[in-house]
């Protein structure tokens, strides 16, 4: 059983397009990770048409017929190293690679296990978001109590005396339901701010509030405090923030209307003295790629001083 405190250093693309044979592609790249950190996957799960990734208890078994699928009709795949004695993929695995069809990429690994491979598996993860013409892609960093695969998919687990903001949790969820609901949020609308983000275009041209300025043009106008962009893939610019400065940096983007908040998504919400009645969200944003400027007062956790007591490497 991994310790609740370690960090988990987690890869996620999303918005990416399908074509033939890329499901295919993404299995054997996943494999050859696998191979070349010296890790042999023990679990795996995927669903296709006539597979069921309950049956064939074995993982021999579950790996033989899911090979023998049709790769274009399946619809995701996990595959996974899981730690000696652990019986949760998702939160105790040294290695963790899952694919949804056109919707997201994660790889998840355990750096005090595989710190010598964080590079391969960065570059596999690099290779994986290419071949899918990924538009959006992060990577953050994690304790395992808070299970980073979960968050990455929009669920918040259950931790006794959680003294995270309530808000911190609804982004997650209403994240994740936009995500896997098959409506992801549009392009320029950052899920928050990360020690590395990998931007397509549309969120590189995103503007700045009301102003003609875009996130790229504000980034490359200031590096020494708001980080350097590189190419990534074909598709993706890489932005690496200095850590120290993404509470500063997370403040000011949310007050130009560049970080997602979950009230943007909901146009009502209960009357806490009444909660039979739903009173208008004066934050919702039917267009959230549209022009906006944040009102003061901003929500608690997009307030740089929140963030004075905590590490700004870390994803809560």
């Amino acid at each position: 059983m991994k310790n609740s405190d370690e960090t988990v250093m987690l890869h996620a693309g999303q918005e990416w397009r399908w074509r033939p044979g890329l499901m295919k592609r993404c299995y054997e790249l996943a494999l050859d990770t696998f191979a070349h950190v010296g890790l042999e996957p023990n679990r795996l799960g995927g669903k296709a048409p006539g597979v069921n990734s309950k049956k064939y208890g074995t993982f021999k078994g579950k790996r033989r017929y899911l090979e023998r699928a049709d790769f274009d009709q399946v619809e995701n795949f996990t595959i996974a190293h899981l730690v000696p004695g652990g019986c949760f993929p998702p939160y105790e695995s040294d290695l963790y690679w899952s694919v949804l069809r056109g919707r997201e990429i994660i790889v998840a690994v355990l750096p005090s296990v595989l710190r010598d491979q964080l590079l391969t598996v960065s570059t596999a993860f690099r290779d994986c978001a290419a071949d899918c013409a990924a538009q959006y892609a992060y990577c953050f960093h994690q304790q395992v109590k808070f299970g980073p695969v979960a968050h990455c998919m929009g669920a918040t687990l259950y931790i006794r005396d959680d003294t995270r903001n309530p808000d911190l949790r609804m982004n997650t969820s209403w994240w994740g339901g936009a995500t896997f609901g098959g409506k992801p949020c549009p392009p320029g609308l950052l899920r928050d701010i990360y020690p590395e983000s990998y931007l397509s275009e549309p969120y590189l041209c995103a503007r700045m509030g009301r102003s003609a300025t875009t996130l790229k043009q504000w980034i490359e106008a200031d590096p020494a405090h708001r980080g350097t962009l590189e190419p990534f893939t074909d598709i993706l610019t890489r932005w690496t923030p200095p850590i120290e400065k993404i509470p500063v940096i997370r403040e000011e983007l949310y007050r130009a209307g560049r970080v997602f908040y979950w009230r943007f998504m909901c146009p009502e919400h209960r009357d806490p003295n009444d909660w039979s009645k739903l009173i208008p969200e004066p934050l919702f944003r039917p267009d959230p790629s549209a022009p906006w400027e944040a009102p003061d007062p901003i929500p608690e956790i997009y307030r740089a001083e929140y963030w004075r007591d905590k590490d700004p490497g870390l994803t809560y």
